[in-house]
């Protein structure tokens, strides 16, 4: 397992990680590759969605961003397509 970087300053006490996905971004002369993580704080009791840049993220995350990004794409579109039925 990884150590956590140091420079995700959201992590709090009490946070679990409930899912992670990939979901890239881009425009004109620009792109990101962000993991959005959904966390639930039991202390609290609340959801919350997080990010993790290109830069903080571990090599196995790298490997499997591609796959991540395409089966939440779908996954929007089918959700979505039954929603609007």
């Amino acid at each position: 397992m990884t150590k956590r970087s140091k420079r995700i300053g959201w992590w709090r006490k009490g946070d679990l990680v409930k899912a992670a996905w990939g979901e890239s971004a881009s425009g004109p002369g620009w792109g990101n590759k962000p993991l959005w993580v959904l966390v639930w704080n039991s202390l609290d009791d609340e959801y919350r969605v997080e990010c993790i840049q290109p830069e903080d993220q571990t090599y196995e995350m790298g490997l499997l961003y591609a796959a991540s990004c395409l089966i939440h794409n779908q996954m929007t579109a089918l959700v979505t397509h039954h929603l609007e039925d």
